[in-house]
């Protein structure tokens, strides 16, 4: 085997572990032990690929980012019709990719609602192209509608980020509370589109 095949299957290896432990514990509690442990890794393996745990973890966060990015965009959620099929399937899509990648689930919980203070900056970055095509989606499906007179498109996705960050916020107490974590994927994405539906709509009814 050539080394740099040898190099790449080593780095993936790290990196399965990686995901493995920030996806069942959060960024303090994960810890470069177990990752050696469970995976039969050194240390000394580990740090020459990546210099230390914010490094490896932001590497995960990449590889979250990336690939919810990438399945989405595949997904055609682009491509608004409807507003409320639109948004149905958009979480639909979300959805089924966390029951597939219960690992993801965990370490995007964690960034967007409780992300490690001295790592926000480089979180900010990674996850950019995530937060522009939510932020495209959301323009385009406001676009279709009529808005209050007092408010414009811009205000409105920027009221929505922000609402979103406090969902985000209570959200993490129902995950660190949740018995039945198999269950938390569905649960979010339904609360998500749920909180989605009454920031467009309100709660009060009409006519």
């Amino acid at each position: 085997m050539k080394r740099e095949e040898k190099n790449l299957l080593t780095r993936h290896k790290i990196m399965e572990g990686a995901l493995a432990e920030f996806g069942e514990r959060n960024y303090e509690q994960a810890a470069m032990n177990n990752i050696c442990k469970n995976n039969e890794i050194s240390k000394g393996i580990i740090y020459h690929y990546f210099k230390d745990k914010d490094e490896l973890y932001l590497a995960c966060v990449q590889e979250c980012f990336d690939v919810l990015t990438s399945y989405l965009m595949k997904t055609g959620c682009e491509e608004i019709g409807e507003l409320e099929n639109a948004l149905q399937s958009y979480f639909d899509a979300r959805f089924s990719f966390f029951s597939q990648n219960p690992y993801y689930f965990k370490i995007f919980c964690d960034v967007i609602s409780n992300p490690p203070g001295h790592l926000k900056t480089a979180i900010t970055e990674i996850k950019k192209d995530f937060d522009e095509l939510n932020v495209r989606m959301l323009t385009k499906l406001l676009s279709r509608t009529t808005l209050r007179n007092n408010i414009n498109t811009e205000e409105a996705v920027s009221n929505f980020c922000w609402f979103q960050n406090y969902f985000n916020l209570e959200y993490q107490k129902e995950f660190e509370e949740c018995l039945d974590k198999k269950a938390l994927p569905k649960l979010h994405e339904e609360n998500c589109k749920k909180f989605v539906d009454i920031l467009l709509y309100g709660i009060i009814e009409n006519g």
